[in-house]
């Protein structure tokens, strides 16, 4: 025996897959994590526990959307990117040498390739199939899971990352190979072709995406794996109700074997008192009628049901006539529907009373519907109970229960009673009659719709059925959401406005190694679109005159090898334009004078006047960039969403709408008027950053930045709902 218990303290349990090896791996850790000896390495709470365990339940997965796996893939992509853009600043300190590198066919280049393809691949496989998400997948609440719900494991998840990596790529390598020369002199359209080319097969992998397969891709499909919404354990509200102390009860009167700590209640036909059981430790409710009461029913007596009041034990005799029952915490119904109640809370009521009245209905124990008999408990529960609930008062800041008595409990079906629960406590006015249920702002859309329907429904078991899968979704838009908008909004202008300057910054870094690469590329796009195009409208220098223009003052960047054949210069001209800026220096080895002025006057009035590439940047510039990009990328696209759709893509992925005071969806011309509210400030910044741009102003556009991000942030620390919505006078709900 000693040597047993020394086992038990000291060693630790044995996984439950050395006894069923088809036991999911996970689950074997979440009940190790149990067994621990010590309570800091054990769940904290129970809600931990029931989150670790949501994975391995019996409810099937929901498939992930292929909008929320794209969300996802650009997330994924975007931090990917950011990584390989840093591992080129620290091994060839710039993007122009690692071109250089990359025409060369470097050793070092070929292994950062190499190493990021490989990295790249790891990324996925590693965290997919150990944990069974990528950050992308992880902020998107997804998971990749295997034919048993569990991380795929690394071969799947490397196979997977394998079909999902290289084939995009395969058009490149089947054109160039490993010639990036080739590419570079290829034409425009071949490099758009190509570029496109990548995404057209990154989509053709989710041509097999169907509802009934789990929105299934081709990689999912030959790994046995799937992409499912993490399971989200919706937590219950609990009421706030601090437990006082055992009381001292050695001289308390008695009543059966328990001692009366106070009266609750007397009327006509019974008393009530809130008394304590001294062996078991725990309150009771305890109810003394009058002597020749009937004894409670034996199927009510027996009832266990976490939703019913449970009746602990009972005497009838000449002596002593009375019932206990268990106490319950926290308040009953009608003392909470004095103040409005969230959908949040009362979703879980309704779901608890149309489970009971389900199962009363089949074993014949259902009870007189009335708002005066639901107790709401301190962990969030509805009960039924058989009679009033004891201790209601008067003055509590509602009706009297008599005044709710709109329909005989014989006449009341479980649909209208839960839509009379749902409407006493979302309005919290106490008076179901006066308004539908579910006129608050805030009610989300789907519960704004489920509340219309209720009333319609054939009993509760249906009601039940309907209620449980809106447990699970979103019942408010919280700060986090609002914050998740403005970040949704601002992620592509951001981009933008960094890429903007980056490529602004590699352009000047490209003039100043190739004075007149800019003006030479701008003749030659010039001439290849006008004969595309035409120039009946613009009269054109004859291709004699601009031949002898770029002879005379680009001969010395064409005739160097090294520049007109470095990578920057076989991607900027290219194909027909190359080979005639080539020709000219070739067909006009020394113009004369006279040629050199004609070609002068016709061409140099195309020539741009102002090089801008080869001056400093305006500080303002970034600043003109972002509020240009948000304007016109996001801001105008908006307005137009407002009007058509109700909303853009963001909201759509966001999953929220926006209603009026009175719950109704908000009109295209209000959200117009809330579009116009929210991004008027960004055509204000706009048009300062043009002025400081032009060198009117200089510190105002960071300022008007600055007071742009200061309301942005304003407007997400108020509560409920930002500024636009309040001049607006809309509110934002989920669907």
């Amino acid at each position: 025996m000693v040597q047993l218990l020394a086992t038990v303290l000291e060693q630790r349990a044995p996984s439950p897959r050395n006894f069923r090896r088809e036991l999911p791996a996970g689950l074997a850790r979440v009940v190790l994590r149990c067994l621990e000896k010590q309570p800091g390495e054990r769940f904290k709470t129970y809600a931990d526990l029931a989150r670790a365990l949501a994975p391995y339940g019996s409810t099937a997965p929901t498939p992930a959307t292929l909008g929320l796996r794209l969300l996802a893939g650009v997330v994924d992509m975007t931090l990917l990117g950011l990584a390989a853009g840093a591992v080129n600043l620290l091994v060839f300190g710039g993007l122009m040498a690692f071109m250089e590198q990359s025409l060369q066919l470097s050793p070092m280049m070929l292994a950062c390739l190499l190493g990021w393809v490989c990295g790249v691949t790891l990324y996925y496989a590693l965290l997919e199939g150990r944990w069974g998400a990528t950050a992308g997948k992880a902020l998107c609440r997804l998971r990749v899971v295997g034919p048993d719900q569990n991380p795929p494991g690394f071969a799947r998840a490397l196979l997977r990352a394998l079909i999902y990596i290289l084939p995009p790529f395969a058009p490149y390598w089947l054109a160039f190979g490993m010639n990036p020369k080739a590419y570079m002199t290829a034409s425009q359209w071949t490099q758009t072709f190509l570029g496109l080319s990548i995404y057209v097969v990154m989509a053709l992998l989710f041509v097999t995406a169907r509802r009934r397969n789990g929105f299934a891709a081709i990689q999912d499909l030959l790994t046995g794996t799937r992409v499912v919404s993490r399971s989200a354990l919706a937590s219950r509200p609990v009421l706030l109700a601090p437990e006082a102390p055992p009381p001292a009860v050695e001289s308390a009167i008695t009543v059966g074997p328990y001692h009366v700590l106070q009266a609750m209640e007397e009327s006509a036909g019974a008393k009530w008192f809130l008394g304590y059981d001294v062996k078991l430790l725990r309150k009771v409710w305890i109810r003394v009628v009058a002597p020749g009461t009937e004894p409670v029913p034996a199927p009510l007596r027996n009832l266990g049901r976490v939703g019913r009041l449970r009746w602990l034990t009972g005497k009838r005799s000449p002596g002593e006539n009375w019932d206990a029952f268990e106490a319950l915490h926290a308040r009953p119904l009608l003392e909470l529907v004095g103040q409005p109640q969230a959908w949040r809370e009362v979703r879980y009521w309704l779901h608890d009373l149309a489970t009971e009245i389900s199962a009363a209905e089949k074993d014949g124990t259902v009870p007189e519907l009335a708002l005066d008999r639901i107790w709401i408990t301190a962990e969030g529960r509805a009960k039924l109970l058989d009679f009033p609930a004891p201790g209601l008062t008067g003055d509590a800041g509602f009706r009297s229960p008599t005044a709710y008595s709109s329909a005989s409990s014989a006449s009341r079906t479980a649909p209208s009673f839960l839509a009379e629960v749902a409407a006493a406590a979302l309005e919290g006015t106490g008076a179901p009659g006066t308004k539908a249920a579910g006129d608050g702002a805030a009610l989300p859309l789907h519960a704004r719709a489920f509340l219309a329907n209720l009333p319609r429904l054939a009993g509760a078991d249906e009601a039940a059925a309907v209620l449980k899968p809106l447990l699970k979704r979103v019942a408010a838009v919280s700060r986090w959401r609002r914050a998740a908008l403005v970040g949704g909004c601002m992620a592509f202008p951001l981009l933008a406005c960094v890429g903007g300057v980056f490529g602004l910054t590699f352009v000047q870094e490209l003039t100043r190694r190739n004075p007149g690469a800019m003006e030479l590329s701008s003749l030659l796009q010039m001439r290849a679109s006008a004969r595309f195009f035409g120039s009946k409208n613009v009269k054109m220098p004859a291709d004699r005159q601009l031949a002898v223009y770029i002879a005379h003052h680009y001969r010395g960047l064409i005739t160097n090898e090294t520049a007109w054949s470095s990578w920057m210069m076989m991607s900027m001209i290219k194909g027909e334009g190359r080979k005639f800026a080539e020709q000219s220096v070739a067909d006009h080895p020394a113009p004369t004078e006279a040629e050199i002025k004609e070609a002068d006057a016709a061409v140099g009035r195309h020539v741009p006047k102002q090089q801008i590439f080869g001056e400093k940047l305006p500080p303002a510039l970034p600043v003109m960039m972002l509020a240009a990009s948000l304007l016109f990328y996001v801001g105008l696209p908006a307005l137009v969403a407002a009007v058509t759709f109700r909303g853009g893509v963001v909201l759509l992925i966001a999953g929220v709408a926006y209603v009026r005071k009175d719950g109704a969806r908000a009109s295209r011309l209000r959200l117009l008027w809330r579009a116009i509210v929210a991004w008027g400030p960004v055509v204000l910044l706009f048009v300062v950053a043009v002025l400081a741009v032009a060198g009117k102003l200089t510190w105002e556009p960071w300022l008007a930045i600055a007071l742009l991000g200061l309301l942005a942030a304003l407007s997400v620390a108020l509560p409920q709902r930002g500024l636009q919505d309040r001049l607006a006078g809309t509110w934002p709900v989920p669907r």
